[in-house]
């Protein structure tokens, strides 16, 4: 964990090195300035939860996320990106919480909002934004299957590890700290078939997320 989080403060560190002087998303001439198509990186971490049949409190697990993407336009841009890291699950009677580990893969559509709506403006310190996009997570080491249920079987019980495919959404909050650097405030959900959390709920899992993170600006 500790390599990692030096990895992350490297990673940090290096737009403010190599493009410090420089702003890679537009050119001035004459008096306007024009954006420039560039690519973007973004790390977060913060905590998940679902809706399930414990208490909500009891379903918090920690979460991160690792996305890289490019910018075409002022208003729009993609992003790819793996996430995840603990998912948690409830059983009423006897009443038991467990847990499984998954790891997710997501490709995202970007639209900043208020370049959507407003004029461009490099310079802007609260850029809101709305992606929607498909994800695919992949669920192992399912603790699930050391739970006590008494005479009630999980129906949807995995074993083994597997994939599950599914749609997300999400808001976000880019605050711009200078010319390459972002901090972001996001919220995302992920919605799968009622299988992940291996129970039968007759409606789709939720996985909720609430991240925070830095948007690093890697130039054209």
């Amino acid at each position: 964990m500790k390599k990692i989080i030096i990895y992350i403060i490297a990673l940090a560190m290096l737009p403010m090195v190599s493009f410090g002087q420089t702003d890679e998303r537009r050119v001035k001439e004459e008096g306007k300035t024009y954006f420039v198509p560039h690519y973007f990186l973004q790390l977060q971490g913060g905590a998940a939860t679902t809706v399930g049949e414990a208490d909500f409190s009891d379903l918090f697990s920690p979460a991160a996320a690792l996305n890289i993407g490019y910018k075409f336009t002022p208003a729009f841009g993609l992003r790819l990106g793996a996430s995840a890291w603990q998912g948690k699950g409830g059983w009423v009677s006897p009443k038991q919480d467990y847990d499984f580990k998954f790891i997710q893969g997501n490709l995202d559509a970007v639209f900043d909002l208020a370049s959507l709506f407003c004029e461009y403006n490099p310079d802007r310190v609260l850029a809101p934004y709305f992606f929607a996009g498909v994800g695919y997570a992949y669920g192992y080491e399912n603790g699930a299957t050391d739970i006590n249920t008494g005479t009630h079987k999980l129906r949807y019980l995995w074993e083994d590890n597997k994939g599950f495919l599914g749609g997300r959404f999400g808001l976000g909050l880019d605050i711009r700290l200078n010319d390459n650097l972002g901090l972001l405030v996001e919220g995302n959900t992920s919605v799968f078939n009622d299988k992940l959390n291996s129970k039968y709920g007759g409606n789709p899992d939720w996985q909720i997320n609430a991240l925070v993170g830095l948007r690093i600006n890697l130039g054209k």
